[in-house]
């Protein structure tokens, strides 16, 4: 081979290498662009192709119930947690539109709230309840704890209107700590709906097991504002979201934290993740609570995330018996400034705290929930 056939070789290697990058590229651009316009028509009302297998698992039971217990305790053990407790002492309306008569009593529910499956009791010859176990984990499609209302298409008055927040009154202008080792029951911590096709999942097992979120949050997550403001997300490709996903697992079940995802229709569109006492000594010196927030681009100024941030605060006021939280914003990201200041938040002194990449330290912010009430 002559020199020029090495010259010319090399460069059409290059030119060959060049394309295919150029290739993927466009893929990857397209690949995009097919997401968010499904996400656009789910915001408009579409169907989506991803809701049509979904059922809605729910158990009615009461605490005093002793063959309730077992059968939540052995099917817990299974790996089975994606169902709703429904306490019928105190969902009395509920246990009579689905005729319960007896606990516990499992029902697997379809959209149009038509009951698809029905287990009444504890079956003692069963050892691990393995019979409804196994039907459960190899049902073809998605099965996600019940909501009351799934029927309804249409937006409901709860998703018109923002959640309604009696003034706080702040008495702490110093730092509030907590150092409690243990801050919620796994159990506890559970989806509520937000209105229509809005739902706060806190990221489970089921979710991990799932291709979809690792796949879609890439594509949402990596624009140069949430690169800029929250480059802590892990969301960069599909492997790395898998291992960041599984972090938020061991998180949970550490009493470190909890991440709440903003599901529309069951996709991934945003995040509320709350830090604990015992995850803020660690890493900040601080044994307080935080909450931090994302929403992909084109869902922001919808109200979604005022929506949800008012949800996890009451979840972190009942379930996890916060008093005090706090978010620390850098100073720059105007958007999440704006957010702060409408209300919710008290903006306190940041003597103390440190930026993570130094420099100025973030605005602190501050709301008292144990003297909120929520309506």
């Amino acid at each position: 081979m002559g020199l020029l056939d090495l010259i010319f070789g090399n460069k059409k290697k290059e030119q060959e290498q060049l394309r295919l990058e150029e290739e993927a590229r466009h893929k990857y651009v397209q690949q995009r662009i097919s997401h968010i316009q499904k996400m656009v028509e789910l915001m408009a009302g579409e169907k989506s192709l991803s809701s049509q297998d979904i059922a809605y698992l729910a158990v009615f039971s009461a605490s005093w119930c002793g063959p309730s217990k077992r059968f939540i305790k052995e099917i817990n053990e299974a790996g089975i947690n994606n169902y709703t407790y429904i306490d019928v002492d105190k969902e009395e309306d509920l246990s009579v539109k689905f005729g319960i008569r007896s606990i516990p009593t499992t029902l697997l529910i379809d959209s149009n709230n038509t009951v698809i499956k029905k287990w009444v009791g504890y079956d003692d010859e069963d050892p691990g309840q393995s019979k409804f176990v196994n039907f459960i984990k190899n049902y073809k499609g998605r099965i996600v704890p019940y909501k009351n209302g799934i029927q309804s298409s249409a937006p409901t008055a709860e998703r018109k209107s923002q959640p309604k927040i009696v003034p706080n009154h702040f008495g702490q202008e110093q730092i509030v700590e907590d150092h409690r080792t243990t801050f919620y029951e796994l159990e506890n911590i559970k989806y509520r709906s937000m209105g229509g096709d809005l739902m706060l999942a806190p990221y489970d097992f089921n979710f991990y097991l799932e291709a979809l979120d690792a796949k879609i949050l890439p594509m949402l997550t990596n624009t140069d504002r949430i690169r800029r403001f929250l480059p802590g997300l892990g969301f960069d490709d599909e492997e790395s979201t898998k291992k960041h996903l599984k972090g938020y697992l061991l998180q949970t079940e550490n009493q470190l934290g909890v991440a709440y995802f903003i599901r529309l229709k069951n996709l991934p569109i945003g995040l509320v993740h709350v830090d604990t006492p015992l995850y803020n000594e660690k890493v900040i010196g601080k044994a307080i609570w935080t909450i931090d927030f994302f929403i992909a681009e084109n869902f922001e100024h919808k109200g979604i995330m005022f929506n949800a941030v008012v949800r996890v605060l009451n979840e972190m006021k009942n379930a996890m018996g916060a008093k005090v939280v706090y978010a620390l914003v850098d100073r720059d990201n105007i958007d999440c400034v704006n957010f702060m200041s409408k209300g919710l938040f008290k903006r306190v002194s940041s003597d103390g705290f440190i930026n993570k990449g130094g420099g100025v330290p973030p605005f602190v912010y501050m709301i008292d929930i144990e003297h909120t009430q929520f309506i």
